[in-house]
């Protein structure tokens, strides 16, 4: 599960508050990657987890809790060095954010890879490198998981069939979404809808 958000969610004064500095350490911490493990582990999973169920403040207020979390635990540790150091300048992020926004405003439509090169004044090829060296993972692999993670959203909110999510969602054939959602998710999306039936019985 991925949750994207601008660091300035908050407005720009709110990481110069002396109540926020763990934050600001925070995130230049997170620069180098960071695996939580243990009980900080044990807590978070079930509140990342629940975040997409929450709207409005309520969701604010998970994000915060966690990013607090985040912010106070020991269990963790890098993914590299102190070395480390990102290749990507002021520019490339920008880049990056316009990629996510765009993907986020139209998952529910074809996207092509000349459609998103274009944001980046990119060649689509070019496009292909920039974006797998700044996230660790193809274009395509993450418009699924965006895509999948909004049908997930779906099915558990709204009493559409499943073959309605998935175009609701991006996808034109209801094979290729049973496919993407389990590689992604680890069950089919009518495992997945009866798991939330059960609980909710």
């Amino acid at each position: 599960m991925v949750i994207y958000f601008p660091k300035d969610i908050f407005g720009e004064k709110f990481y110069g508050l002396p109540e926020t500095k763990a934050l600001s350490e925070l995130f230049h911490r997170a620069q180098r990657g960071m695996k939580i493990i243990g009980p900080t582990y044990d807590k978070l999973k079930p509140e990342i987890l629940s975040l997409p169920k929450k709207e409005g403040l309520d969701r604010i207020i998970s994000l915060l809790s966690i990013l607090k979390t985040l912010s106070e635990t020991r269990d963790c540790y890098y993914l590299a060095s102190t070395g480390y150091s990102h290749a990507y300048n002021v520019k490339d992020n920008h880049k990056i954010d316009e990629v996510f926004k765009y993907v986020m405003n139209n998952f529910s439509k074809e996207i092509s890879l000349q459609d998103v090169a274009s944001i980046t004044n990119l060649s689509p090829q070019s496009f292909c490198r920039f974006f797998k060296n700044r996230t660790k993972k193809s274009f395509v692999q993450f418009l699924n998981e965006v895509r999948i993670g909004h049908a997930c959203k779906r099915l558990t909110e709204e009493d559409w069939s499943i073959a309605e999510i998935a175009y609701s969602c991006g996808f034109k054939n209801l094979s290729n979404f049973n496919r993407f959602f389990k590689e992604i998710v680890g069950k089919t999306p009518k495992e997945y809808k009866n798991e939330l039936r059960l609980k909710e019985a």
